[in-house]
Order: structure tokens, then C-alpha cells, then sequence
């Protein structure tokens, strides 16, 4: 699943241009443009970032294993959502943390986020030295309970040459108040001291050390651009991107708000980003590739299917709008990527296992007499997701320009999103697993 945030578009200079996509389904006005000025967005060189680990490992020796005890704590109710803040004096050159929340916990230190987890049983450590700051600092942590025994807890270590070590830690110190209430903080409820209750000493579990949200970790002499920031309620979730012949970047929206044109400034300028809503009735495309004069579309949707644009009298727009192949699925599982092949002169196809193989298949690398063995009865899943979806499963094939033609190449995905070739035309592809699995194989 897609997370909540804001989407942007960014570009580190001279090699990657990325998007995070998200948004609703809402109109837009065709032909509209829409502009920005690419502003460098916030990174580390992966080298330094390596640092706060080896350091982690030092500052919980000689500073988090020692102090006093923290708390469990939460509000009044361990069915309720809360924030818990404190406030505390800054002045510290070092500052180091470790939390741990049953269930979910958002950690921001001055209205930055520096953390997030939704498992319990691997505490967070966070180095925070480039967010202190003099005088008043504050710690806020957005917790919510699925059930159960809740509890959040906190230890806070600041350093400082030739001064003492101060602590904060969770305890009746805190406030708790329930989000967008207006009703008066009070004081947090503590619920154990760290080590007992039933989360027992959970910072002796390994930790994961957490990188500030938002920050790019990047090799040295790179730096990450941020070239457009997507207004969702007009352009909504863009899910697939792909340049033209002319090195502008064509975008789709997962929904119906059609086709975005972006035009990019040079490299290292201050030129601003162009973007512009293509007059083109088409959208819902999780598979764009620019082949053949064309532009290739794998719509997932109403109309789901494999689709060719062409400007077809020389004005820069697409006048001509081709449904080449009919697909049989969509959603999450639905028609996904089209890639040129390596060879240049055919296209392939890749399509979840809610996508129905074509009625007519002209040639398969694979025996098509596939079908169900079980040495055991069959587990459907619990939920119900994909009963009766059988063999051959998710399935990658290939098709010429005008697909009159298709020939199954590979089967037996469950979803498998996209797929590419390296420099000696293998295809690489990666299965997607269940939300709660984790381990689906390479291809």
C-alpha cells in the first residue's frame, strides 16, 4: 500500500528521477500548466550516513544503557490514539534516543519527523544532534494501540563536552492528549517501568537505527533535486512515468485524470519545471514506454488493456488513440509494465494473476497445458483474496508493434510489477508478496 504523503518528483543530478505518487480521483482541466522552480531537496552522503550506526553502537554502551529507567506510559485509554509530548532545555552538542511503541508510534523532535515503527519487538534509535537546539525543544510521539496491552517508551541521552549527562525519559512527566480534540493535555498514565509488563526489557532487542523521513541517502558527488510537487487534488496519483522521444517525461494517474506532459529544465539551472495535462482521453495507465513513434499505454481499469498514441500530424499531440489488446483484469493485480525489448523490434507485457491470459496465445516458451497439482489440500487465503485464481498465474509475454501477435514467455507470478533487462538482454523480475510476508524470490 501507498503511504500517505505528500507526492513530489525528484531528480538526483546527472543519473535518477523518481516520484512518489499518491493522491484521490478528482478532474482536471486539459491543457493546463503547471510550474515549479527544482530546489535541492534534503540528503546525506551515504558514507556519513553509515556513521550514526557505528556511533549508535558506542552511545548505547556508555550513555542509553545508563540513567534511570523509563516508563511505559499512555493516555487514559489503551483503546484511544494519543500524542504524548514533552518538553525539555536543549543546550546538549550530542543527542541520542531509543523508543519502542505497542502498536504504532510517529516520533517528532521541534515538528520534525525522526521516526516511525509499528513493531515493537525492535526498538528505534535515533541520532538527533542536528535538530537540538537552545532552549526550549520539544518531543512529541503519535501512538495508537490495535488491541491489547498499549504502552510507548522513551529514553533520551544529551551530551555535552565537560558537562554531565541528561536524561529525558517516559514517565507521569509527559502529557497525553487524544488528536484534534481541543480538550486540555493531563498527565500520562504510566502502565510499567521498562522490563517488566509484557514487553519486558525490549531494549535489549536489536535496534533499527532511523534516518530522518524525507532524507535521501545518496553515493558522494551526487545531490537529489526536487522538481515538482504533484497538486493531488488536480492531478491525483501518478503510478507510472516514461520519457519520450524528445527527453520529456510522459505521467499517468492511477484513476481518471489522464496523461501529464513534463518538460524538464538542463542540468543544474534555474529553470523552472513545466507540466503540462495532455489533451488525450485515456488514463489509469500502471505502464507507459515510448517505442515505435508511439507511445505505449497499459491501462488497468475500465478499458483495461494495452493501448498505442501517436501524433499522427506533426503538432505535438496526440490525435490518435489505438486499443491494441484487450487485457481481462485490473486492480492490484491487474495489467502492469510494458518494456521495449532489448533488441528493439517487439514489446513485452507484464500482468498480475487477476489479469486472465488472452483467449488466443500464437506461441509460449512455456507448455501451455498448465494446470493444478497439489500433494495437500489447497489453503485458500483466509481473507479471501485470490480464491479461484489458478494457473497459469501472473504472466509475462510478448508482442509486436501492433500486437496482431502474443507469445508467453514466462508464468507463474503472483503480482509482479515490473521487470527490466540488463546489458546482455536478461530479464529480471520481482514477485510482490503479501503485506505480512516477507522473502518473495527474484526471477
Amino acid at each position: 500500500m501507498l503511504s500517505p504523503f505528500d507526492k513530489q518528483m525528484f531528480s538526483t543530478t546527472g543519473c535518477l528521477l523518481a516520484l512518489l505518487l499518491f493522491g484521490p480521483r478528482l478532474g482536471a482541466a486539459e491543457g493546463k500548466h503547471y510550474t515549479q522552480r527544482p530546489e535541492i531537496a534534503p540528503a546525506e552522503v551515504r558514507s556519513e550516513a553509515a556513521k550514526p550506526q557505528a556511533e549508535a553502537t558506542h552511545l548505547q554502551d556508555d550513555l542509553l544503557k545508563n540513567g534511570p529507567t523509563p516508563q511505559w506510559i499512555w493516555g487514559a485509554d489503551d483503546n484511544r490514539r494519543y500524542v504524548l509530548r514533552k518538553e525539555f532545555e536543549g543546550g546538549a552538542t550530542r543527542g541520542w534516543l531509543k523508543a519502542s511503541c505497542d502498536n504504532r508510534m510517529r516520533l517528532l523532535l521541534n515538528g520534525q519527523e525522526i521516526a516511525r515503527t509499528s513493531d515493537w519487538q525492535r526498538p528505534v534509535e535515533v541520532e538527533v544532534s542536528k535538530l537540538l537546539k537552545p532552549g526550549k525543544n520539544l518531543l512529541e510521539a503519535d501512538v495508537t494501540n490495535l488491541g491489547g496491552a498499549a504502552g510507548f517508551v522513551l529514553k533520551r541521552a544529551l551530551a555535552k563536552p565537560g558537562e554531565k549527562t541528561r536524561y529525558i525519559i517516559s514517565d507521569a512527566s509527559w502529557q497525553a492528549r487524544e488528536p484534534r480534540k481541543s480538550t486540555k493535555p493531563v498527565s500520562a498514565r504510566t502502565v510499567a517501568p521498562l522490563g517488566d509488563g509484557p514487553w519486558k526489557d525490549v531494549f535489549a532487542a536489536p535496534a533499527s537505527v532511523s534516518v530522518f523521513a524525507n532524507t535521501f541517502r545518496l553515493l558522494p558527488g551526487f545531490q537529489v533535486e526536487r522538481l515538482f510537487t504533484v497538486p493531488r487534488e488536480e492531478l491525483g496519483s501518478w503510478v507510472s512515468l516514461a520519457f519520450d522521444n524528445k527527453g520529456r517525461l510522459i505521467a499517468s494517474d492511477e484513476g481518471r485524470k489522464g496523461l501529464c506532459r513534463i518538460t524538464l529544465p538542463p542540468v543544474g539551472t534555474s529553470q523552472e519545471v513545466n507540466v503540462e495535462r495532455l489533451d488525450v482521453n485515456i488514463s489509469g495507465a500502471q505502464g507507459l514506454q515510448w517505442a515505435f513513434d508511439s507511445l505505449y499505454v497499459m491501462v488497468n481499469g475500465p478499458g483495461s488493456g494495452l493501448y498505442r498514441l501517436r501524433d499522427t500530424n506533426g503538432d505535438d499531440r496526440f490525435d490518435e488513440v489505438t486499443k491494441l489488446r484487450p487485457l481481462a483484469g485490473g486492480g492490484e493485480h491487474g495489467p502492469h509494465a510494458v518494456r521495449l525489448a532489448p533488441d528493439g523490434q517487439s514489446l513485452y507485457l507484464v500482468c498480475g494473476n487477476h489479469t486472465d491470459p488472452p483467449p488466443k496465445i500464437d506461441a509460449s516458451r512455456i507448455p501451455t497445458n498448465w494446470g493444478e497439482d497439489l500433494l495437500l489440500p489447497r489453503q485458500w487465503d483466509a481473507n479471501g483474496h485470490a480464491r479461484g485464481r489458478l494457473a497459469p498465474g501472473g504472466w509475462i509475454a510478448k508482442t509486436d508493434p501492433d500486437s496482431k501477435k502474443i507469445e508467453f514467455f514466462s508464468i507463474g507470478y503472483r503480482n509482479a510489477y515490473r521487470f527490466a533487462f540488463n546489458g546482455d538482454g536478461e530479464m529480471f523480475a520481482y514477485d510482490s508478496d503479501m503485506e505480512w510476508d516477507i522473502g518473495m524470490p527474484w526471477y
